[in-house]
Order: structure tokens, then C-alpha cells, then sequence
């Protein structure tokens, strides 16, 4: 574990010499997470730690980062929540990035907002289905012009509106019911743009 912050922190230390921000065209993220989740029932008040990843991708546009995304959480089973078994959740979400700065800079605050979908199957022959939102402020730091490491903390509410069984008998209510989900991301991501015209003027041998 030391040598993984040690690795981080030299890797944030290159890109404050290196690294150079581009928030324009093609936006791809990859990132791995660790996230507690806490049902909102007052039955189930223990929360359920879990870990996973995700992708996005995306387009942007000056300040503003647009995307469509997908991931996966994998629960530990915890007897005192819900679902006492291990199982997973699967998200698809739309969202948008807000950067706060215009100006090329080497380590770029953000702020993260989506509309998520969310389904999971607990318990064989049982699927759910749900809705929310999130919110994540993060730090974009740049190892070089066009990719980054990416690190954020997240909260995100989920309203399931919908369980379904094939007729088994286990011991959890079918009724709606929420969720809230904390965690913390830790990835790369790439803004994989080319400039065109300039390096068309630099093979013209031209000068700024």
C-alpha cells in the first residue's frame, strides 16, 4: 500500500512539470472504485462496502464535458442490509463534466453530475430496476497534453421502483425503496484530440 501512494505521488509530481490540459473533442474515461452503500430503510441501517469500475465516453465542448457511461459495482453481503448475499449492480448513466477553469492548466478542478440507471439480480430469478442521480467533485492532473489522472469523490441516490422474482420465497420486501451510494474513483482519462492546423502548419515549415 505505501508503494502504491508513493507511485501516485510521484506521478502527481511529473505532471506539475509535464502535464498540460486539453478539455476539447473526443473524452474517454477509465477508472476503478471503492464505494459504501446505505439503505435508506430504518430496517436496514448497516451499510455494505463494495468495489468496481467503469467507463465513459464522451465529447467536449470549452468547459463542458459531455458523456454517456457504464460500470459495475461488485457488494459484499453484509446479514444486516437488504440483501444478505454477495451481488453487483450495473449502471448505465448520461452526464456532464463542468470543468472550473478555461485556461490550459496543468491540474483542472471539476464537477461531475448524471442521470443513472440502475439494475442488479441479488438472488437468482430476482432482478431490479431503478433510477437517480449523482454528483462528484474531482481533480483532473495532467501527464502529459492529453491524458490525466482523474480522481473524485462521489455520492450518488438511487430510487429502485421495481423488484421482480420468479415466485420464490425469500425473506426481503418487492416494495420500492432507496438507496445511497458514497464512494471513491481513481482513474485516467484522455482527451485524445489532435490540433490539426497546427500540425499542418508545422509540416508547412511555417512560423508562428
Amino acid at each position: 500500500m505505501k508503494s502504491f501512494y508513493l507511485l501516485v505521488t510521484a506521478l502527481l509530481l511529473g505532471a506539475s512539470l509535464t502535464g498540460q490540459a486539453t478539455l476539447r473533442g473526443l473524452f474517454v474515461n477509465l477508472d476503478g472504485h471503492a464505494a459504501t452503500l446505505r439503505y435508506e430503510d430504518n430496517d436496514w441501517t448497516a451499510g455494505t462496502r463494495g468495489y468496481g469500475f467503469g467507463v465513459k465516453l464522451g465529447y467536449g465542448i470549452g468547459t463542458t464535458t459531455l458523456y454517456l457511461g457504464t460500470g459495475m459495482t461488485y457488494l459484499e453481503g453484509n446479514v444486516d442490509t437488504r440483501f444478505g448475499e454477495k451481488y453487483s449492480l450495473r449502471d448505465t448513466e448520461l452526464g456532464a463534466r463542468f470543468h472550473l477553469t478555461s485556461n490550459p492548466r496543468r491540474v483542472v478542478p471539476y464537477v461531475e453530475t448524471a442521470a443513472r440507471y440502475v439494475t442488479s439480480e441479488p438472488y437468482t430469478g430476482v432482478s431490479t430496476r431503478g433510477g437517480g442521480a449523482a454528483l462528484a467533485p474531482g481533480l483532473l492532473v495532467y501527464l502529459s497534453e492529453h491524458v490525466a489522472l482523474d480522481a473524485r469523490a462521489r455520492i450518488a441516490g438511487t430510487y429502485v421502483y421495481d423488484v421482480e422474482s420468479v415466485g420464490i420465497d425469500l425473506p426481503f420486501p418487492t416494495d420500492p425503496y432507496s438507496y445511497v451510494t458514497a464512494g471513491f474513483h481513481l482513474g485516467v482519462t484522455f482527451y485524445p484530440a489532435v490540433r490539426r492546423a497546427r500540425y499542418r502548419f508545422e509540416r508547412g515549415g511555417g512560423h508562428l
